[in-house]
């Protein structure tokens, strides 16, 4: 009963689901511009960070997670990986913005 409320079509899971995905493409495209717009980089960066830290959330709020036979828990924690990584991009982008701001003042 509860599985059918979840995957049925407008559940509040579908949505919460759509919006991650939403958050996660915007992050990607803001994480794109980072030849053009560093500072809108580390925004997309910082962004995908907290998506990161949502879907790690269910590492605690998962029963069985780390469960050999449950394939959710390598899933989840590849999130682990990226939210290094989008910490560091963040982190030379906003290096790369600084510079690009010295660079054009007077």
């Amino acid at each position: 009963m509860i599985r059918d409320r979840l995957q049925s079509p407008g559940s509040k899971a579908e949505r919460c689901n759509a919006a991650i995905g939403v958050v996660e493409i915007a992050a990607a495209v803001l994480m794109s511009l980072r030849r053009w717009r560093p500072d809108l980089s580390a925004a997309g960066s910082l962004l995908a960070s907290g998506t990161f830290l949502v879907t790690l959330s269910l590492l605690v709020s998962t029963p069985g997670v780390f469960a050999p036979t449950n394939p959710f828990g390598g899933f989840l924690m590849k999130d682990i990986v990226l939210l290094g990584a989008a910490l560091s991009t963040a982190a030379e982008a906003v290096d790369a913005a600084t510079a690009r701001r010295r660079a054009l003042r007077p």
